[in-house]
């Protein structure tokens, strides 16, 4: 009795994966079957990564990339990455189809079963799919406001919370949906030409705004961030966190006693603020205060744990300090960390000028600009290391 109990329990636990397994698979192609009719591009589909291409396979049908990365349950779940369209109504139709379509799917195999009088276990088996469905759907379309970073850096919501933000972006233009659209895809270039447009053009919503500070920041502008600030200061004085953002233009700016006045007025209440400490060792590094500039980013990875953009900075300061291994070890975690940090890369080259290897600097240096082309400083670098004698 107790053998037979045992098997049952195995058998319904493969059953729960199988379904789960299932359940993502069509989730997934709920969402990019109806992104192929709604929208133009190429559209991406992956199971059992959130974005990774590079532990996937690859397949392709017409428009419809698939990647596959084998997971018994795809505990790291799914994504799709549709192509682009300005009706709002196509959008909510391929974020609303990922979760109906498995649904749909078990409920038809759960009528069909009691209908032909299934075998007990079939009936077990639909009973279970249908269930995980339904999770899913819960699950799926519940607002979760936070976003989910992927696999290349970039972000996205649930499909509850993009319904909601969906319906939000009604009383935006098409040009700053489109924009949005490509901030999230890390297309930053593209996403602040149609930004500004809206600005110039009159619109000044909260999320235009703060989206336009954060490009700037992205894009190591710190002039027109600068000047967007003082224009809306209105907007940007009565939210705290927005100073932060002020410290960072100061030092892009070369404004740099500003610059440790707005950080050090932030740490004096908030003196375990980690990402403050990194961004004042940044312009601690930029002053030549490298000394200083490691306490600072000692202090935010003893906050953190760790953090590759503390570990880039402090290899920076610790190569401008003339100690090359500690500065290629510190690269070394900074790399393990965030594969995709081009500040490493762009550390990496410099340590390689040091060491009076031009080509491999060089190297380095187009591999920062292929990541982030608006890597702060990296094209005097490159200008250094990559022009012919």
């Amino acid at each position: 009795m107790t053998l037979y109990f045992a098997l049952a329990i195995v058998v319904l636990v493969g059953f729960v994966l199988i379904c789960r397994s299932i359940t993502t698979f069509i989730h997934e192609f709920g969402h990019g079957l109806a992104a192929l009719l709604v929208t133009d591009g190429p559209v991406s589909i992956y199971i059992g990564s959130m974005g990774d291409p590079s532990t996937s396979r690859k397949y392709q049908i017409g428009r419809l990339l698939i990647f596959h990365r084998f997971s018994f349950w795809h505990s790291r779940g799914g994504l799709c990455v549709p192509g682009y369209t300005n009706s709002l109504v196509g959008q909510f139709f391929y974020v609303l189809m990922g979760p109906i379509a498995s649904l749909l799917l078990a409920l038809g195999i759960a009528v069909l079963t009691l209908a032909l009088g299934g075998h007990d276990i079939v009936i077990i088996f639909a009973f279970i799919f249908l269930s995980s469905s339904m999770y899913d759907l819960w699950v799926n379309l519940k607002p979760y406001p936070y976003s989910i970073k992927l696999a290349d850096g970039s972000i996205t919501f649930n499909d509850g919370q993009l319904l909601l933000l969906i319906i939000a972006s009604r009383k935006f233009s098409p040009g700053l949906r489109k924009g949005f659209y490509l901030y999230h895809r890390q297309k930053y270039g593209e996403a602040l030409a149609l930004m500004e447009q809206a600005y110039a053009a009159g619109e000044r919503q909260p999320e235009l705004l703060s989206h336009l500070i954060s490009l700037y920041v992205q894009t190591c502008n710190g002039e027109k961030g600068l000047a967007l600030y003082r224009s809306e200061k209105n907007y940007f004085e009565a939210v705290p966190e927005y100073k932060f953002n002020l410290g960072i233009f100061y030092g892009m700016t070369a404004n740099y006693d500003k610059a440790m006045t707005t950080f050090n007025s932030i740490l004096y209440g908030q003196a375990d603020n980690a990402m403050v400490r990194v961004n004042r060792g940044f312009t601690l590094n930029l002053m030549g205060r490298y000394q200083e500039a490691i306490t600072d980013f000692d202090r935010a990875l003893v906050l953190t744990g760790q953090d590759s953009y503390a570990y880039s900075n402090r290899a920076y300061a610790y190569a401008q300090l003339g100690d090359l291994p500690a500065g290629k070890a510190d690269l070394d975690l900074a790399l393990k960390l965030d594969p995709n940090n081009s500040y490493c890369h762009l550390t990496k080259g410099i340590i390689h000028l040091k060491e009076g290897d031009r080509q491999k600097a060089c190297t380095s240096f187009q591999r920062a600009k292929e990541l982030d082309p608006y890597t702060f400083s990296l094209d005097r670098y490159m200008a250094e290391a990559c022009s012919p004698d």
